[in-house]
């Protein structure tokens, strides 16, 4: 249980999140590295943030995570978005993420649960609000228009039916 208060203290402490935060490990960064990865993040929303290793395997230690201590080992750091969760924008930094060979993704905290990179990858998948929103709009139109075309083929038929009916002088 520590471990998810840590993470999630990791997520108030940035009063500028709007939702996701992700926890990534790195490894062997130059300072010149680290610049052009940090610049690299700062262009794209982002911000990275590096967390002292020492400070979560004191979380965890004592708590049922105990044994997740191992898989946080080395050097870590949070990087957070100022805008609203988007899949659009999880992408975005998936992306950057995957093109660095020196980071891994740990874990994410996505509206304040913890969420693991596999799921991560799938929601960064998931197509944009308008793009279901038109797709929802097509598919709500089609039976509209079937009701409308067969209400319009039937008023046809009366019509017809009507002007033989008149023609004859029934």
């Amino acid at each position: 249980m520590h471990s998810k208060n840590y993470f999630k203290a990791q997520l108030l402490k940035k009063n500028e999140t709007k939702g996701l935060v992700l926890f990534v490990q790195y490894s062997d960064y130059t300072v010149k590295e680290w610049d052009l990865f940090k610049g690299q993040i700062a262009g794209s929303d982002f911000t990275i943030t590096r967390i002292k290793n020492t400070d979560m395997l004191k979380r965890l230690s004592g708590s049922s995570y105990t044994n997740l201590g191992s898989s946080f080992h080395g050097s870590m750091a949070v990087i957070s978005c100022s805008q609203q969760f988007s899949p659009k924008l999880l992408k975005r930094i998936i992306k950057i993420i995957e093109e660095q060979s020196k980071l891994l993704l740990v874990c994410g905290l996505l509206n304040e649960e913890i969420v693991f990179p596999g799921t991560l990858t799938k929601w960064s998948e998931l197509p944009e609000d308008t793009e279901l929103y038109l797709t929802f709009t097509s598919l709500v139109k089609k039976p509209i228009q079937k009701v409308l075309s067969i209400s319009n083929q039937g008023m046809n038929m009366v019509c017809s039916d009507l002007d033989k009916h008149q023609k004859l002088g029934d």
